[in-house]
């Protein structure tokens, strides 16, 4: 991880990186036809939640032995 925090979040007492996702990031889910996210088409949104995706499970491989912790959010909607 190149990253301009990580000495600022490794001197904290409680270090958190916490991404907020979608589930239109979810690859397994934009690729159900009958799916309720199936009529979103937005290619760059979606590309960009799973890039998010992989950088946050990334990022959690790359820390795990520290004690920063790394979590993914995604809020919903109605």
């Amino acid at each position: 991880m190149t990253n301009a925090f990580l000495p600022l979040l490794r001197a904290a007492d409680a270090a958190r990186i916490v991404n907020v996702s979608s589930e239109v990031g979810s690859i397994t889910t934009m690729s159900d036809a009958n799916g309720p996210l199936a009529p979103l088409t937005n290619l760059a949104y979606a590309a960009s939640k799973a890039g998010l995706n992989m950088a946050t499970a990334l990022y959690a491989k790359e820390l795990g032995d520290t004690s920063i912790k790394v979590n993914g959010a995604i809020p919903g909607y109605n």
